[in-house]
């Protein structure tokens, strides 16, 4: 099986490029990596993929004009470039939806009969409060920030390119991913650096996806076929506490009164679209703080039985784990 995989100097992109060459080969692989690293990790990865000698074309998304010339015949389109960066307000972002749009134009030739995988996000739901036993996909998604809009209109844009071009496709729509090799500045690197908004007792709750748990499900995915023209919410079974997360002994008590009176006062301010990004962003974190609002409901995953299960406990190990020092 050969794979076109996009984003692929990515957290979970290397992640997946990794599990891939290791059970296909690197020679099945072709990679399309962005120009620009957003940061020193993804260039190491870039340069690691490179110095292992995989076939990369390296080309940002918001051009429309992919050389498709270069590119080998694939079985399986991986899509998963994005711009995750929820914290800044970007034109960049629009690669989540204009990107996709021209990435399936360019290879509309190619796709006939073939497969696209595409990774969505729970960040496409933002209920306030959110539903009893977490997000289901048959869910209507309401998203509030430019991050969950775009790849909402990704999914849309997917689904119309795969009738006119007559390929199959898959969305798995993720949660919060941790594991080693995680985003600098994101939620596990706060963690780690003991940030002052993680010694609150947070009443809500998460759910959480180790990456290379992700990139296996991605492989049994493309083995055996399942889940074709079907979206996926794609998580542990069991979301986790913020304060399990995050609670080192003294924390903050925060009574479920009292979030509940917070968000009820932060969420019309959301709905306000004036409101200054950096203030919309950071009430938009509170209230998923406050609540289980960043939680799926993984019946229909749990019932492909395609993905193993990282026990958190040693997830969290992997994670902070300290390379050894020679």
């Amino acid at each position: 099986m050969r794979a076109l995989i996009t984003g692929a100097s990515g957290w979970v992109g290397h992640a997946l490029v990794c599990a891939w060459a290791e059970r296909h080969g690197r020679d099945s692989l072709q990679l399309l990596l962005p120009p620009e690293p957003l940061h020193a990790l993804e260039a190491e990865r870039a340069k690691s993929l490179e110095t292992d000698g995989f076939r990369i074309l390296y080309h940002d998304l918001l051009n429309p004009a992919l050389p498709v010339e270069v590119i080998e015949p694939f079985d399986v389109l991986i899509h998963l470039a994005a711009h995750t960066r929820t914290e800044e307000k970007s034109d960049a972002v629009h690669v989540n939806d204009r990107g996709t749009h021209y990435l399936l134009d360019a290879l509309r030739p190619r796709l006939k009969g073939k497969r696209v995988l595409f990774t969505g996000t729970i960040a496409c739901f933002d209920r306030f409060p959110p539903p009893e036993g977490g997000y289901r996909e048959s869910d209507a998604p309401t998203p509030l920030i430019p991050y969950g809009k775009t790849k909402l209109e990704a999914e849309a844009i997917l689904k119309q390119h795969a009738i006119q071009s007559g390929f199959s496709w898959t969305i798995l729509r993720l949660p919060t991913v941790y594991g080693p090799g995680y985003r600098p500045g994101g939620l596990f690197d706060l963690i780690a650096a003991g940030h002052p908004f993680t010694r609150i007792n947070w009443p809500g709750r998460l759910s959480l996806l180790f990456v290379d748990d992700l990139a296996t499900l991605i492989l049994e995915l493309c083995r055996t076929g399942a889940a074709t023209d079907t979206c996926l919410h794609v998580a542990d079974p069991e979301p986790v506490a913020y304060a399990e997360l995050f609670c080192k002994p003294p924390a903050v008590p925060l009574p479920a009164s009292s979030a509940r009176f917070i968000r009820a006062l932060i969420v019309p301010l959301l709905r306000r679209p004036m409101l200054p990004y950096p203030l919309f962003i950071s009430g938009w974190r509170l209230c998923h703080l406050l609540g289980d609002s960043m939680a799926f409901n993984t019946g229909c995953l749990q019932q492909l039985g395609l993905m193993p299960i990282t026990e958190r406990k040693e997830g969290m190990r992997r994670t902070y784990q300290k390379e050894p020092t020679a």
